[in-house]
């Protein structure tokens, strides 16, 4: 069986940008689900509470496996259909889908990772979603794992140091009063595409 907050998450994502995105790529999960976790490490989640991993890919991406395990599970469920047989094959769901994420909508054990889930898919109407994937490339762990041939483990090592010394900046000059995570996710999301300008293409 899937991990079920990858399940939740990926119908959650796919769900919300379906109709603006025409059907959301695995990429496009795996990057929104990204986003959100780092979210949730944001608000003080501890990262080991997320309930699954992420690593950094030869292609320079963050992926987890749960994930691709959960959008592979619930299409043969019948909870996704495929959009179309290209390369990308974006998904949508069906109607059992988004009956399913109203349901795990209402269940405690999912009611803190929605506002991160939420924050990190508006962040779409914000910025194009290859500007927030260039962005990314940015994050310190993601970008400190670009130094290995090999998938590395993100939001580990040192560089995880760097990333808490962003949040604390961004608390520091946002406040921690809003409970509004778009506002931060969008300020940080800002700095990082501009780094992103000095990494190479």
């Amino acid at each position: 069986m899937a991990n079920p907050e990858a399940t939740y998450d990926s119908l959650y994502i796919v769900r919300r940008l379906e109709e603006s995105l025409h059907g959301v790529t695995e990429g496009e999960v795996q990057l929104f689900g990204y986003l959100s976790h780092l979210l949730g490490v944001f608000r003080g989640a501890p990262i080991a509470e997320w309930g699954y991993r992420f690593a950094r890919t030869n292609w320079g991406v963050p992926f987890s496996r749960e994930i691709a395990d959960a959008l592979k599970e619930l299409q043969l469920s019948g909870q996704l259909r495929v959009l179309s047989h290209d390369a990308l094959a974006p998904v949508a769901c069906t109607e059992g889908g988004r009956e399913l994420v109203g349901m795990l909508d209402e269940l405690e054990l999912f009611q803190s990772r929605r506002p991160c889930l939420e924050a990190a898919c508006s962040s779409a109407s914000a910025f194009p979603v290859a500007t927030i994937r260039q962005g990314i490339r940015s994050e310190p762990t993601l970008r400190s794992a670009s130094g290995h041939a090999s998938p590395q483990e993100l939001l580990a090592g040192p560089a995880l140091e760097l990333l808490y010394e962003q949040f604390g900046a961004l608390r520091e000059v946002l406040g921690d009063e809003s409970s509004d995570l778009l506002v931060p996710s969008s300020v940080w999301l800002s700095y990082l595409i501009e780094k992103s300008s000095e990494l190479p293409t």
